[in-house]
């Protein structure tokens, strides 16, 4: 008799069997004969899990074994379903946002333009493709016209998969396809493949003489931004995945299908900010190649992944088409302190027509120590935000740069959570919401700790790092979202 994976689990947890290594490997084994797949390719399937079979021999989460078998099903063919499914929707890239316009242009500076020539590409129109990106994906693929290439940037049996089964050419474009696969079609359409030989067909033809020198086969950079004092525990970290087609020692380069728009130079920053190099932005649509160069001191870079951070936490907690504010801007303040020795202040500016952050600061009391001795989430008490209380006076450098920052938005509206700042004179003159009194009105109720409320308003969201000034900023903003800012 052969049982299905679905029947394994269910005998898994009425009996939590104890196995060995080995007994679970030949069960994995046989789920493998039943679905054909080839020998080579399961030893790859054991040889990448092995330190989960082994951390789960005594099968103790039988869901593990489950998940297992899942990735093994999809290792015939390459199956929109499953594994891919789930990764490819929490992959966030640059296009997944819905504006860039939060980057600065002070981070980068315009080169010269070069005509290059237009490309054109035959793409059918019933493929899960926009025509734009498929574009894209052929064009990188001509370019790199048989260079060795590393598959990255997908899941691992993906890779395993790709490696074994395609040739050096076509590794890219199948690579790149698993990437851009729409979500909607992800979602909705059930026991798919990837259409590769509708996709092989289609044609590329390039302008001559198109040099960019030694360039090499490029990357996936899976960029990510720790919380403050979280000793960058991936649990408190927060990403998105950037894919650079290929680079040299100095550029990157990326390359647009499409008419020429800004959020193309903004993509161009993005991959600046996260590799360190410049960039090349190749518009092989209206045959032009710009250069933006790499601006951004270590200072702007810090800026960069705070409002990279604060925008990724509004993408994954869903932004709100329309929110009940009348004011434009909205300034949430936090400060980090115990009794009147402040160590940290933090404010980020929400523009609510383009519903991103769009500005942010943190500023550290000069003499605040860190105490790298403590567990890293204190949950309360006067230590909870990890500087070692001590007396550490006022720090005027601190608070004048802080109140610059605030006279630049005085007219916007300020949220807060309970605390001080309400009454602190630095912000005199504002109109104030108090988004911890808020939302006790609005769900009558009076069990509003900061934490609680926000696991409750968003609670697939674990990544905030509570009692730092920034989180904090980012927390109260996302649950006042979600309140009417006009009571």
């Amino acid at each position: 008799m052969q049982y299905s994976a679905s029947y394994r689990y269910t005998v898994l947890k009425q009996d939590e069997t104890v196995m060995d290594t080995s007994e679970i490997v030949d069960m994995l084994l046989k789920e493998a004969i039943c679905r054909d797949i080839h020998e080579d390719i399961f030893k790859d399937f054991i040889a990448v899990n092995r330190e989960i079979i082994m951390k789960y021999g005594l099968l103790e989460n039988a869901r593990q074994y489950h998940d297992m078998v899942l990735q093994l099903g999809l290792l015939g063919s390459l199956s929109i379903k499953d594994v891919l499914r789930e990764w490819r929707l929490n992959r966030v890239t640059a296009a997944d946002l819905h504006t860039l316009d939060w980057i600065s242009d002070q981070w980068y500076e315009l080169g010269t333009i070069k005509t290059i020539g237009k490309y054109s590409v035959d793409v059918p129109s019933d493929v899960p493709y926009s025509e734009s990106e498929l574009s894209r994906v052929l064009i990188e693929n001509a370019i790199l016209d048989g260079r060795e290439y590393t598959v990255s940037g997908v899941p691992n049996m993906y890779s395993l998969l790709i490696n074994k089964m395609y040739a050096d050419d076509v590794m890219y474009l199948v690579t790149n396809l698993l990437k851009i696969l729409d979500r909607e079609y992800t979602v909705d359409k059930e026991n798919e493949t990837v259409p590769l030989d509708k996709v092989l067909d289609c044609t590329v033809q390039s302008p001559p003489d198109l040099d960019l020198g030694d360039i090499t086969a490029g990357r996936t950079i899976q960029y990510s931004v720790y919380a403050d004092r979280s000793d960058e525990i991936a649990d408190y970290s927060i990403g998105i995945s950037v894919d650079i087609p290929f680079e040299t020692d100095e550029y990157c380069y990326m390359i647009k299908h499409e008419p020429y728009r800004q959020r193309h130079v903004q993509e161009a920053v993005l991959m600046c900010a996260v590799s360190g190099k410049s960039t090349v932005l190749i518009n092989t649509y209206d045959g032009n190649m710009y250069t933006i160069h790499n601006r951004m001191s270590e200072s702007d870079v810090q800026s960069f992944n705070r409002l990279l951070r604060a925008n990724l936490h509004l993408h994954r907690g869903g932004i709100p088409d329309s929110l009940d504010c009348n004011s434009d801007l909205l300034m949430v303040v936090d400060t980090e302190h115990n009794g009147d020795d402040i160590y940290e202040y933090a404010a980020v500016v929400y523009d609510t027509s383009k519903r991103i952050v769009v500005d942010s600061i943190v500023l550290t009391n000069s003499k605040a120590r860190v105490n790298t001795s403590a567990i890293v989430d204190i949950p309360d008490g006067p230590d909870c935000h990890r500087f070692i209380v001590d007396t550490v006076g006022e720090d005027s450098t601190m608070v004048d740069s802080f109140k610059q920052f605030i006279d630049r938005y005085k007219t916007a509206t300020l949220l807060h959570y309970g605390g001080a700042e309400g009454k602190d004179p630095l912000y005199e003159g504002m109109s104030k919401i108090d988004v911890m009194r808020l939302y006790s009105k609005v769900h009558d109720c009076s069990w509003n700790r900061q934490r609680f409320v926000f696991y409750r308003s968003y609670p697939n969201i674990k990544t905030i790092l509570f009692h730092r000034a920034l989180e904090d900023c980012i927390s109260t903003l996302m649950i006042g979202l979600k309140l009417p800012l006009n009571e």
